[in-house]
């Protein structure tokens, strides 16, 4: 086992004060996490998988969006994710920004704990911590909980995975004449192994498929590199694979019950699946940070300079010159180890690049499981740890060579980049307005506005180089005094971790957007005149409404998000316990995306009788509707754009007795509806629900059958009389994978007693 003494616990608490600096303004709940999927996603969502376990129910079902929704099947909220406990121990507000900031702890532990098992030494095993945790990578995607739940046990995946296999270098490694190490036989460590199984479960009880794909397909090939018994290694992954997909099996098989009813089957073609690639221009970033413009700054990185080469996934990929500087030395060595991640953020990279490369499309048509994913641009979670690692690699090599006079080619490199750079920089400082004026010839046709962005641009990028040149100087300086012999080793290693380390901070800490938690608890106008209403009603926004709410404008981050939810923004009105008929999902069921996809792109006056059924007594739009049964209630605007509020009077209640009859809901939580209906003869309850599998319907007591209604709503037939009719969502696929779970988690409790 991996001894840790003194020197590891300072590290970590090292990383403790690293990630409270990062994180300073979200310490205390004065500010809190909104930015991009946290505030109309993850917040809302989160909160109200809390609420139902508060009420001591499992949050399987949320019935306000799209007219009801799974919850827990679409992983999304990781409830059996463990870190989600910090949910149930503190106050809402203060844990959502806990659970975030926790992970960027962690991340940077484990890859210590990696790179320590790789035998660096502290130094460069610190340094590779902090470049993965504090990446602009994994800053970006603090508003995805889901990637950065994921993403953070791939360290200690690989940790165990290589233990298991025995090639430590330590432990027995001889070495072949051209210098590459040859581990030892594995070592086969049933420990390592349910180790391995359980860190391999985490990332995927963490929410995000993509991760444990690549990461098994990391592992697969990891072994044909490094193990010396390929076919029995591989036999053991495939079975620790097994064995984690059977440990998950509660989570798995309501996610592949509504993946099979989404709109990734069937629906889903190249194009969908490539969205958001990386475009090649954009590695610049990982050192010219915000080349193209801030998503963070309204109206920088904006698609009239970009065209149609256009992500806005990932805020920035920014690691840092010196970073990558380490990383190329780290490939030089000749080692497998270094070589392996070296392919492996070439790959990562070739991947990301996603449509823009000829090799995506074949990977689309013949690889398993790459059509399934969207957002190529995902796969820099792999670049960004491998040049993680390697950088670790490449900096224990330098202060090695340091200690052996042997640090000239060091300096001699490191040089020549100052040289290019500083000539670049001049040239660029010398010819700023030429750069513009050539930059502009590329736009034909370009607003007044984005001339005015392009020029900023320009500024930034020559000012952005001059400091990476003065950057860099400083650095080769420092590896120059240490060439004389004036710095010792451990001057170094601080030096450069120091310098590593604010220049992190002065670039990515501004990829968290901060924002006052008003914006999740005060109530704009709009929003207090549906909550004066206390019947069961939906609201529903136009697909014009839904389309502008998908971005927030305005110049006070504050304000627009409260302006956001002022307009209907999808899920926004879910911790208000207000239904919406739209909403926002990861995944959407397949006849939803097709009944909103063909009946909403018609004029308003052609669906509306679907949002009368839907339930939707209030209605908002763009733009006035002169409509029969619409009563204008507010009129807001908000100086870019006005917002219409109608109470639609001809909306349907929410459950409907055909053909003549009374229906009243009596009871309404998210797992049950309850409903008395009264009528002379048979007739069927029309109930303005999703139809979805495992929804039960009991009458008196006595189970019937769910139809479904225009293949989207529930309808039971009824027979004459007074009756009472329960709705209850009893889903068998989560129990059937509950049970399996459950066999699974006893057997290995078995195997890790039998083999302690």
């Amino acid at each position: 086992m991996m001894r840790i003494d003194k020197k590891d616990l300072f590290v970590y608490f090292v990383y403790l004060l690293m990630t409270a600096i990062f994180f300073f303004r979200f310490l205390d709940g004065s500010e809190i996490f909104a930015f991009k999927d946290l505030s109309r996603y993850f917040y809302p969502l989160r909160h109200l998988m809390v609420e139902q376990v508060r009420a001591g129910h499992f949050p399987l079902w949320n019935p306000y969006i799209f007219c009801g929704m799974p919850l827990f099947a679409a992983m999304q909220i990781g409830f059996f994710y463990p870190l989600t406990i910090i949910y149930y121990l503190l106050p809402f507000d203060l844990a959502f920004n806990y659970y975030i900031i926790l992970h960027y702890f962690l991340a940077a532990c484990f890859t210590y704990m990696l790179m320590r098992h790789y035998q660096l030494g502290r130094p460069a095993a610190f340094l590779s911590g902090m470049l993965f945790a504090f990446s602009g990578y994994l800053l970006s995607v603090s508003n995805m909980n889901t990637s950065l739940s994921s993403v953070i046990w791939l360290p200690l995946i690989m940790l165990y995975w290589d233990r298991f296999l025995g090639t430590r270098g330590s432990e027995g490694r001889s070495r072949e004449k051209d210098g590459n190490s040859i581990p030892p036989p594995p070592s086969f460590s049933i420990k390592s192994l349910l180790s391995l199984i359980l860190f391999l479960s985490l990332m995927l009880l963490g929410g995000e498929p993509t991760i444990i794909y690549v990461t098994v397909w990391l592992l697969f090939f990891y072994t044909l590199v490094m193990s010396r018994e390929k076919l029995k290694s591989l036999g053991w992954l495939g079975a620790a694979v097994v064995v984690v997909l059977l440990l998950c099996m509660a989570q798995l098989l309501p996610f592949a019950e509504l993946a099979q009813l989404s709109d990734r089957s069937g629906l889903a073609g190249f194009e969908f699946a490539a969205m958001r690639s990386l475009p090649f221009r954009e590695v610049i970033n990982m050192v010219f940070p915000f080349f193209f413009g801030n998503m963070n700054v309204p109206g920088s990185y904006t698609q009239g300079l970009l065209g149609a080469q256009f992500q806005d996934w990932l805020i920035s990929p920014y690691l840092g010159i010196f970073p990558l500087f380490f990383a190329v030395l780290g490939c030089f060595k000749p080692d497998k180890r270094n070589w392996f991640w070296g392919g492996a953020t070439a790959a990562a990279l070739v991947l990301a690049f996603g449509k823009y490369t000829p090799l995506y499309g074949l990977l689309y048509k013949f690889v398993p499981g790459v059509s399934l994913i969207r957002y190529p641009v995902k796969y820099v979670f792999l670049a960004t740890f491998s040049l993680a690692v390697l950088a670790g690699f490449g900096f224990d090599d330098c202060l090695r060579r340091f200690k052996e006079g042997r640090l000239g080619p060091v300096v001699f490199s490191l040089g020549l980049v100052f040289i290019i750079m500083g000539a670049a920089g001049l040239y660029a400082r010398q010819n700023q307005f030429h750069i513009y004026q050539l930059l502009r010839g590329l736009y034909p046709e370009l607003l007044k506005y984005h001339e005015l962005v392009l020029a900023g641009l320009v500024k930034f990028n020559v000012q952005s180089l001059s400091n990476l040149t003065y950057f860099v100087f400083a650095g080769l300086f420092i590896l120059y005094l240490a060439y004389k012999n004036l710095f010792t080793p451990g001057s170094l290693a601080i030096f450069f971790t120091a310098i590593i380390f604010l220049d992190l901070a002065a670039v990515n800490i501004s990829i968290n957007r901060a924002s006052n938690p008003m914006v999740y608890h005060e109530v704009p106008p709009n929003i207090k005149i549906l909550l004066k209403d206390q019947g069961l009603f939906r609201v529903f926004y136009t697909p014009e409404l839904e389309e502008t709410n998908r971005f927030v404008y305005g110049f006070d981050f504050n304000q627009a998000l409260l302006d956001s939810q002022d307009q209907f923004a999808a899920n926004r009105l879910l911790t208000l316990h207000l239904f919406d008929s739209g909403g926002y999902e990861s995944i959407l069921l397949k006849a939803m995306r097709i009944m909103r996809s063909t009946m909403f792109e018609k004029p308003f006056k052609s669906y509306r009788p679907l949002v009368d059924m839907m339930n939707a007594k209030y209605v908002a739009a763009e733009r006035p509707l002169i409509e029969p049964g619409l009563k204008l209630l507010k009129q807001s605007d908000y100086g870019y754009k006005k917002v219409y509020l109608y109470e639609n009077l001809k909306a349907w209640p929410r459950a409907v007795l055909f053909p003549k009859g009374r229906a009243r809901i009596v009871g309404y939580a998210p797992w049950q509806v309850d409903i008395l209906t009264s009528q002379d003869r048979p007739g069927e309850l029309f109930l303005s629900e999703t139809y979805y599998p495992g929804w039960r319907a009991f009458i008196d007591g006595k189970e019937v059958k769910i139809e479904p209604s225009h293949k989207i709503f529930r309808q039971v037939k009824v027979p004459a009389g007074e009756h009472r009719v329960r709705f209850a969502y009893d889903p068998l696929a989560f129990k059937l994978g509950a049970l399996i779970s459950l066999l699974t988690l006893a057997g290995l409790v078995w195997v890790g007693i039998k083999y302690r």
